[in-house]
């Protein structure tokens, strides 16, 4: 096993952030300067005050424990008509967010914002939407509008904008209907006024009023508001999240009314209200099974007004406020707050200090290790290979069998202790070790050869620099290797202050952690015809006796999917790598990937056996 200084650890490995943000909806951007935040702001409201009619403000300040970390503004607008005239009550309506926060990660800060525009019909089906992310790079854009195909069903059209690389996509709106179960749930309550209203009633067509309607992302708070919820109510819905092209079943459920204690100390009589998600597997989607379903929970009031927001997977609460207390509360930390590695490292501070100062999301989901001895793991740091066994931490119920991939170098068994715990032993083995020898590699898809919105293997600047890595004749694993040794030195500021950003970007900037190491290793493996996915999992930290998330990429060679960190660039991996799952990060990938990562972040707890 490798031994690396503890900042040098510390600097290259990084939490694949930015999905994540996609799948539970918390999209952030960075600004370029603090001081232009007053002076952006209103900006956006005079652009929002031109487009129609403000029909609502909500304002959020959102928390982490008792730290302020970011704020939420969402407006719901009645746009005007072509002669300036208000539009009537069936008119088109549209949702603007504007969102703020500022975090550490890593001992790193991270700005990140977003801005997202939706318009949605008068009965809350989604029209169009636009939403500009910028984690620390250049934005990420996303265009798209739903409209019906020749046969009459709905479909997606989008554009994503990435560092000058522009990709369509069309995506068909799956045809879900609700279960009995669902059916018979909605059926149990006698809510006889707003049954009327209820959207699947108001079908015109008898045979589809099971089919669920694709709804807006944050409209929700206007449709909770035109149709209100009681206890033992539910709505069952889909939508179409941008930043990772798939289609949720959203199914919200209320409970009875309880006291909610704020921030504040002021008390509020509120509904809880809870948000079932689970990503929609189309038949395109092959050999990605079910997918397991997050949930968050909403507090809602008799009005069906929004006033908290639990996020669990991230572990942050939001809290409905004025904007004049969001610009009171949201204080940005000060520079000499924000330490970095570099300045744990001239110290030697231990790390784990440091994040006990501030919030810090990385180590936030980090993974414990149970029962790590520092002295037997440097005595086995040749190891062939190693087996882990991982637990749902506390009550946490977590399918690991939809979660884990069969590979290479990895193998996974489902079991349950003496304690009837559910539990999967990974066995991962060192990759110079020649891995399994039974296991059958699937061939590369298409998609793994192919130029994607991250992975841009077809500009000028990527052939320019994949040509003159070695010559053409040499064999590719030699290739692959060098390739890898060529993306470490070549990225010289090695730093998490970036949310995500492309290939092409990593090209120009020559900076970013391990998942701007992966995508540009995949960018230059594939321009030199390659096949190459990238890899989402855990490495171990033996400083901080942690696993913490990390990116690296598998090439196929020679009948075989052969791993490659250029984040540490040793020229093997080791048996301190846990795979979770791989992707050619394309938008059909990419979803599957975090969503089956987002089942056991946050909630698992590791063993060495």
């Amino acid at each position: 096993m490798y031994e690396l200084r503890k900042w040098k650890i510390l600097c290259f490995f990084c939490l694949f952030f930015a999905g994540m943000i996609g799948i539970i909806n918390v999209i952030m951007i960075k600004d370029e300067k603090k001081e232009r935040k007053d002076k952006k702001g209103a900006e956006y409201m005079a652009e929002i005050k031109e487009t129609g009619k403000i029909l609502e403000d909500a304002c959020f300040s959102c928390y982490s424990g008792e730290s302020c970390i970011g704020y939420e503004k969402r407006t719901v607008i009645k746009q005007k008509s072509k002669c300036g005239e208000w539009r009537a009550s069936s008119s088109k309506i549209q949702i603007k967010l504007l969102s703020y926060f500022e975090i550490m990660r890593y001992g790193f800060p991270v700005e990140l914002e977003v801005q997202y525009t939706e318009t949605l019909s008068d009965k809350g089906n989604l029209c169009d939407f636009h939403v500009e992310i910028t984690s620390g790079g250049q934005p990420m854009k996303y265009f798209g509008m739903i409209n019906q195909n020749s046969y009459g069903k709905e479909n997606v059209q989008m554009r994503i904008d990435s560092f000058g690389k522009n990709q369509m996509l069309n995506f068909s709106v799956p045809q879900v209907k609700k279960t009995e179960r669902e059916k018979r749930k909605e059926g149990q309550v006698n809510y006889v006024k707003n049954l009327k209203n209820t959207l699947t009633e108001e079908s015109e067509d008898e045979n589809s009023a099971d089919i669920l309607t694709l709804q807006g992302t944050y409209g929700m708070e206007y449709l909770l508001q035109k149709n209100r919820l009681i206890p033992g109510d539910t709505r069952v819905f889909l939508r179409f999240e941008p930043t990772i092209s798939c289609f949720l079943k959203v199914q919200m459920e209320c409970f009875s009314e309880e006291i909610v204690l704020f921030p504040d100390g002021k008390q509020i009589s509120l509904f809880p209200v809870k948000i079932h998600s689970e990503m929609v597997v189309t038949p395109d989607e092959k050999g990605q099974g079910d997918m397991a379903a997050e949930e968050e929970m909403i507090w809602i009031d008799g009005e069906g007004v929004i006033w908290k927001r639990y996020v669990p997977l991230m572990k942050m609460t939001y809290w409905r406020c004025s904007w004049e207390d969001v610009l009171q509360k949201f204080q940005p930390k000060r520079e000499s707050e924000k330490k970095s590695v570099s300045e744990v490292m001239e110290k030697e501070e231990p790390f784990s200090d440091v994040m006990e100062k501030t919030w810090d999301f990385g180590m936030q989901m980090s993974v414990p290790i149970l029962n790590f001895d520092a002295e037997s793991w440097a005595a086995e740091d040749n190891s062939e290979q190693k087996t882990y066994r991982l637990y749902a931490a506390e009550e946490n119920l977590v399918d690991f069998q939809s979660v884990f991939d069969d590979a290479e170098f990895q193998t996974g068994k489902i079991g349950k202790d003496e304690k009837e715990k559910n539990f999967i032993d990974i066995t991962v083995y060192r990759s110079d070790g020649r891995g399994r020898k039974d296991f059958i590699s699937s061939p590369p898809e298409e998609k793994d050869k192919a130029a994607n919105h991250y992975i841009q293997t077809d500009m000028d600047k990527i052939k320019e620099i994949a040509s003159g890595i070695l010559p053409e004749e040499v064999e590719q694993e030699v290739l692959a290797r060098e390739i890898e040794n060529f993306v470490h030195k070549y990225i010289i500021h090695k730093e998490g202050s970036r949310g995500f950003i492309t290939a092409a970007e990593v090209a120009e900037t020559r900076c970013g952690d391990c998942t701007e190491h992966a995508v540009f290793f995949a960018a230059l493996a594939r321009a030199r015809n390659i096949p190459t996915r990238v890899v989402l999992g855990m490495v171990l930290v033996p400083e901080e006796r942690k696993f913490i998330w990390h990116m690296w990429n598998e090439c196929y060679i020679k009948g075989r999917w052969i791993p490659f960190d250029a984040t540490i660039s040793q020229g093997f991996i080791g048996v301190d790598h846990i795979r979770v799952n791989a992707g050619a990060l394309d938008q059909s990938d990419l979803a599957w990937m975090l969503y089956s990562v987002a089942q056991i972040m946050g909630k698992i707890e590791i063993e060495i056996r």
